[in-house]
């Protein structure tokens, strides 16, 4: 899928760019591809595609923390976004890797969606973010095929 492909090299954890920079690229992107698949009826799977792009930024923005190499500064980020001092324990001591540390209940409440949305983040699951045509005033073919009408589609012949 070419999708999660470019995601992928927008989102590498080796890239030498802040959150806040790849975030605003990210944003460009994904604001483009969903005006060009504006019509999609798939809800589930762009919900789906959201949680793993925040995922993918998880493991980066843990990987960013990561180069301090100290359990006792990654303990102080986690603490600097309220998370519960046993949550915070477990995952800065963990040693596991960043993709199964991104799915940790620390660092789902450190690095929310809500948090990447401050950052300005769109979500792909949300119609009304990216100005969908979905009203009679907007669609150019609500009007031809009558799709707001209560009674249905009119056939003149």
């Amino acid at each position: 899928m070419r999708f999660k492909k470019r995601i992928r090299e927008l989102t590498k954890r080796n890239r030498v760019v802040n959150l806040e920079r790849m975030i605003q690229q990210l944003a460009r992107y994904l604001t483009g591809w969903r005006g060009y698949f504006g019509f999609c009826e798939t809800r589930s799977v762009l919900a789906t595609l959201d949680l793993w792009i925040r995922r993918r930024l998880r493991c980066f923005a843990w990987k960013q923390w990561k180069q301090w190499k100290r359990g006792k500064t990654h303990f102080a980020e986690l603490r600097k976004r309220s998370v519960g001092k046993d949550l915070e324990a477990q995952t800065a001591g963990s040693r596991k890797g960043l993709w199964h540390l991104s799915r940790r209940p620390a660092l789902n409440i450190a690095l929310s969606g809500a948090y990447f949305e401050l950052l300005g983040l769109p979500k792909l699951s949300n119609r009304l973010e990216f100005n969908q045509p979905n009203s009679r005033g907007t669609d150019p073919y609500a009007r031809w095929c009558d799709r707001d009408s209560p009674r249905g589609p009119t056939y003149v012949d």
